[in-house]
């Protein structure tokens, strides 16, 4: 069913994606949810990784070595690390987030493209730097700000305000179509969720349209319900 949607919706409308997969995944966890509360907890003690910085080092001199991508140079590191879940995720993303950094300066330095990032981004330094300082600007504010956001959190525990937040954005991204596509799609996620099936199977809505648009079967069944 799911899939079906997927379809329809990749075929008949456009910019369907938003509403789709709020449908399908936001709006049955937002009724399944209604009534509960969270139990409060402390504030989590933040202690500076090892693996973070051994990562970040490693995303520096990622670039000297060629035909060594982030994913293997991790897996690589993984193996003379602590072998934990958490540390290798630590160590991966700190990993990338460098290599990011360092790419990026290339390319704004030397003109040179590591990445297919850097490849795509035509922009100069000026857009680089502004998006820095947005990113970090953000994360500063999230920080300072994080206690009070969660205090107003707790006045607004109503699935119905959340729903009608969500249907306004809907409504103001997509208009009407993106209203019936959001119902229609909150209509096979409450589904699922009543019948114990898990929300994973809910990305047919992305994987039938993928393999019908690769094998060449979509524009046969659009002309097919087109008539």
């Amino acid at each position: 069913m799911s899939g079906t949607l997927g379809f329809l919706c990749f075929s008949f409308f456009s910019n369907a994606l938003f509403p789709l997969l709020t449908g399908l995944f936001g709006v049955p966890l937002l009724l399944g949810s209604s009534g509960e509360t969270v139990e409060e907890r402390g504030a989590a003690e933040l202690k500076p990784s090892k693996n973070c910085f051994l990562g970040a080092l490693a995303g520096f001199f990622s670039p000297l070595l060629p035909a060594v991508n982030p994913a293997l140079l991790a897996s690589s590191a993984f193996l003379f690390l602590e072998r934990s879940a958490s540390s290798y995720l630590f160590f991966a993303s700190a990993l990338a987030s460098s290599k990011m950094v360092f790419d990026f300066a290339a390319k704004s330095a030397l003109g040179v493209s590591r990445s297919g990032a850097a490849a795509a981004f035509d922009g100069g330094l000026f857009e680089i730097m502004a998006g820095a300082a947005a990113l970090l600007a953000s994360v500063f504010l999230l920080f300072i700000f994080s206690r009070q956001l969660a205090a107003f959190s707790k006045t607004l525990n109503n699935p119905k305000a959340f729903l009608f937040a969500v249907a306004i954005a809907v409504y103001w991204l997509n208009g009407f179509p993106g209203l019936f596509v959001l119902a229609s799609a909150s209509c096979i996620g409450l589904l699922a969720l009543e019948a114990g099936v898990r929300k994973a199977n809910a990305a047919g809505a992305l994987i039938l349209p993928s393999i019908l648009y690769s094998t060449g079967w979509a524009a046969w069944l659009v002309a097919l319900l087109m008539g």
